[in-house]
């Protein structure tokens, strides 16, 4: 009935805060992909197209290029997707080399090679080893060929900012290897994509603006195929898709306008602090709104959690609204991700103002204050006043003021 339902939901919880090899997430999205026939969450990067364009040998002279930025920001799927294109065959790239070659036919100049490095950090010998001759000989031949008109290998090498600049410092300190070391610190330094007279497109995705990759991964995720499997038919009738369900309300709270637009408010406010969010933590910041909860392994739900969940009362701990700042999560966990740091440095839910705690806190009683209350508070079954909420206030207003353990509760609650 909704088996299919199932399957996704373990699939979708991937992209979730779960332990995992960071330098492995999309080869290991990729495989799960291949064995269960669910589609990877998927949407063309801002930069894909450009990229596309230049590995176009039809159209353009042969460049080499860099792609850097943070963790997660795409660089490896960018790589792969470019090995797609140029004809790679998936069980070669799947076979999670650091390094994959391919041969090719040139319209003008014959044969060429196209080198990939998809992952620089995995691929040089680690800091205080020797470097094996063959990776120093393929880097300084890079190095050599950026200034030469008509370059025979063309190269695609993908790297965190950090590996990038000292992997060349590591490099022979004289010739080329040195210009190169000069040059990809001015291009990084100076946010400049090219310098003329030298075969290299430089592109730093952390430049890329977070909101615009999060509209991008937003629609992305909502618009699954996976989705009709959990909420059409019969499986949109079963506890753990139907209307009580907590998964089922958290996507359809993410649906709506509001939501989304101060979502985004919130990602345009990280870009013009200079605080970027990778793809992968996008996703991750997604996946945890949806399926958070505190009390789930992992802290995310599985479908056989739903009917736990419901049965035991506790659906307001499954809050979307706390999910999106990482509220589910154990302290150490939450901090060792950024897009939560970021996020929590607003301080939402925390600097507030006393209208509005005063809504929150005696809203129901004061008349004033009631029609609010039951409009904005009670009517909302999922996160507003529910039992636990409604026996957390009355041991704050009427409790013994020395207790201290019951105050916090509900002082959480407002959060």
């Amino acid at each position: 009935m909704s088996k299919k339902g199932f399957q996704w939901i373990r699939f979708f919880r991937k992209y979730g805060p779960i332990s995992r090899n960071g330098n492995m997430f999309d080869e290991d999205i990729l495989r799960t992909s291949k064995r269960t026939g669910i589609s990877p969450i998927s949407f063309e990067h801002p930069l894909a197209s450009k990229l596309y364009s230049i590995f176009d040998f039809s159209k353009n002279e042969l460049k080499s290029v860099i792609l850097t930025g943070a963790a997660g920001d795409g660089k490896t799927c960018l790589c792969r997707l470019v090995w797609e294109k140029i004809g790679g065959d998936f069980d070669t790239w799947a076979q999670d080399e650091p390094y994959v070659s391919i041969p090719l036919q040139h319209p003008s100049k014959g044969n060429i090679t196209i080198h990939i490095i998809r992952d620089l950090s995995a691929w040089v010998p680690q800091r205080g080893l020797d470097w094996p001759q063959d990776k120093k000989e393929l880097l300084l031949k890079f190095s050599r060929l950026l200034y030469e008109n008509e370059p025979n290998d063309i190269f695609l090498i993908a790297a965190n900012d950090g590996q990038l600049i000292e992997t060349w410092r590591r490099l022979d300190a004289h010739g080329d290897a040195e210009k190169v070391s000069k040059l990809l610190e001015d291009l990084l330094v100076n946010g400049k994509e090219e310098e003329e007279g030298i075969a290299l497109k430089f592109f730093n995705l952390s430049k890329i603006s977070s909101a615009e990759l999060f509209q991008r991964a937003l629609h992305a995720v909502l618009s699954h195929e996976g989705w009709s499997d959990c909420f059409e038919g019969e499986a949109g009738e079963s506890i753990t898709f139907g209307s009580q369900s907590p998964i089922r309300r958290n996507y359809e709270l993410l649906k709506k306008p509001l939501a989304q637009t101060r979502l985004n408010i919130l990602f345009e406010l990280c870009d013009y602090n200079e605080l970027h969010i990778p793809i992968r933590e996008i996703l991750l910041l997604l996946t945890n709104a949806i399926l958070g909860h505190p009390d789930c392994g992992n802290r995310l739900m599985i479908p056989n959690d739903v009917a736990k969940v419901i049965d035991a009362k506790k659906v307001a701990k499954a809050s979307l609204y706390n999910n999106i700042f990482g509220g589910n999560l154990s302290e150490l966990r939450q901090q060792s991700i950024p897009v939560f740091n970021y996020f929590n440095l607003f301080r939402i839910g925390y600097e507030t103002t006393n209208r509005i705690d005063n809504l929150l806190i005696f809203g129901e009683e004061v008349s004033l204050l009631s029609t609010h209350f039951k409009e904005l508070i009670s009517s909302d079954t999922f996160y507003g006043a529910d039992d636990s909420y409604r026996a957390a206030q009355y041991e704050y207003i009427n409790g013994d003021d020395e207790d201290e353990d019951k105050c916090s509760e509900f002082l959480e609650k407002l959060v």
